[in-house]
């Protein structure tokens, strides 16, 4: 894989590029909500969504018309906002234990949904994609419900 590297010197920009090893990347990657919806329009997968209770009170994906399902995983907990000891068993036993069905990670922005792709690719699900944006957005990048998709009310099965 090529890298491209740039610094400055004496005000000019100057760029090199060098070849490094290809290592396994820490997840699938990154897709936008339109670009997460037509994947799971076309393919068999899950969309995960990381939010908390709270959160999913405001809205859920409604992903009926892929034939495929949401599951409503908390990556955090409140009080305190920690880590949930429980999301891989979880995740786990939604899944059936298949670990080779693409997942795509969704939460209110991006952060913990990125956090979960990279955890749980490192513990072998093969292909698990972060959602940008997530639900709500950010100031930046529209989520979910901002780009008109398919929502629903309370939190799904």
């Amino acid at each position: 894989m090529a890298r491209l590297f740039c610094c400055t010197k004496n005000g000019v920009i100057m760029t090199s590029s060098c070849q490094i090893p290809s290592a396994k990347a820490p997840y699938s990657g990154d897709l936008l909500p339109q670009e997460a919806f037509a994947f799971l329009q076309a393919n068999e997968a899950v969309l995960v969504d990381v939010r908390t209770p709270e959160e999913w009170a405001n809205g859920i994906p409604d992903i009926s018309s892929t034939n495929n399902k949401c599951f409503t995983i908390a990556w955090k907990l409140n009080p305190g906002y920690v880590h949930n000891p429980q999301f891989e068993s979880e995740l786990e036993a939604a899944l059936g234990g298949r670990k080779d069905l693409p997942i795509v990670f969704m939460c209110k922005g991006g952060g913990r949904s990125q956090d979960a792709a990279m955890t749980l690719t490192a513990a072998g699900y093969t292909t698990c994609y972060n959602m940008a944006g997530g639900f709500e957005g950010r100031p930046d990048l529209a989520g979910w419900r901002a780009q008109g998709l398919p929502c629903k009310q309370g939190s799904a099965a």
